[in-house]
This record gives C-alpha cells, structure tokens and sequence, in this order.
C-alpha cells in the first residue's frame, strides 16, 4: 500500500493524497518506488481494499519514460472521429463456444454491437469516448465494463 500525491488527471475523477495498492501477484508493475519521483499510473477503484489499485500490464511507469503513453492519450483526446474496440472473448461458460457471442457498447450519443468470429474475436467501431460493453449469449452475461 502506498500513499502518492497526485500532480494531474488525465481521466477520472481522483485528486489530493491517495493510497494505491500494488497486489503481490502476476499483475504487479513492480516500479521500484523511489520517493519524490514522478509516476504515470493507470488505476481503477478496488472497493474490497478501500483504495486505488494500480493496473500493472505494462503501462504505468516513472514519467520520465512515458513519452509515448503521454503522446498515444493526447492523440486519443484529440481524435474527432470514431475508434475501435476490438477484443477476444473465452471462457468456459459458454457451453456452445465462443462463436456469435453478441457484444454491445453503449453510450449516451450511440449503440453499436457486433457478434464474435469463430475463435471469439470481435472488432467493434464506435464513436470517441466512453462506452459501456457487455457481452451476451444463450443465458451468458459478462456484466457491464467501461471502455473509453
């Protein structure tokens, strides 16, 4: 658990001092924590640890390395036209496989959907901002995720 005082947001709602927690597993960013040094983290909420948890796939770091993340959120904030969602579904729950599984992203200016190929994998375009998707099939419901 650390306790970091934010400089800038980029997206989201979060400001002052906050306690971030780092999970000792596989998702772990391992940074090295230096005090005084300056981070760009990619966190979401975790109710269950009442703080901030640090998404550790690859992208958070010290900001003196962030250059091209910086550059990609900066063309991303820009972008006037659409995007794309692309992804793969898996997972056992699905008797029947993961072909057809309908996915949908919603938000307040649209609504787009597309069905997965045969190997579960769906390319979605959609309009710039944040969407709520889900994916459904025969009783299946992954329940509801934000994508921006």
């Amino acid at each position: 658990m650390f306790t970091l005082r934010v400089n800038r947001v980029l997206r989201g709602k979060i400001g002052g001092t906050v306690r971030v927690y780092e999970a000792n597993d596989s998702g772990r960013a391992t940074l090295g924590w230096v005090q005084g040094k300056q981070y760009l983290l990619f966190l979401f909420y975790e109710s269950s640890e009442g703080s901030w948890a640090l998404d550790g796939r690859g992208n958070s770091g010290p900001i003196d390395k962030a250059n091209v993340a910086l550059s990609e959120i900066a063309t991303i904030k820009a972008a006037h036209g659409g995007g794309v969602i692309h992804g793969v579904v898996s997972g056992q729950e699905l008797a029947d496989g993961v072909a057809r599984v309908q996915i949908e992203a919603k938000r307040a200016a649209g609504w787009f959907t597309t069905r997965t190929n045969e190997k579960g994998e769906f390319q979605l375009t959609v309009s710039v901002g944040q969407h709520v998707v889900r994916a459904t099939k025969d009783g299946f419901d992954s329940g509801d995720s934000d994508i921006s």
